[in-house]
């Protein structure tokens, strides 16, 4: 679902109309009868677990805590 307010429309009720906002709707702004912005919901990837397995020790040849050496002074 589309819609088109004034910029003045949607700044009386904009947070209203952000967290009604849904995936594949918009909002166009217009000032006087030209349309100037639009505001799209931002959609996120979906996570998977161990999307990121293997890329910071790649083939085991890495020490498991190798990779922290140096922060240790940060750790305390």
């Amino acid at each position: 679902m589309s819609q088109t307010l004034s910029v003045q429309q949607a700044a009386t009720n904009l947070e209203a109309l952000i967290s009604n906002l849904r995936p594949g709707e918009e909002i166009t702004l217009t000032l006087g009868d030209k349309p100037v912005a639009k505001i799209i919901p931002q959609t996120l990837p979906r996570r998977r677990g161990g999307a990121c397995k293997g890329l910071l020790i790649e083939n085991n040849s890495i020490p498991e805590d190798a990779h922290l050496a140096d922060f240790r002074e940060y750790m305390g």
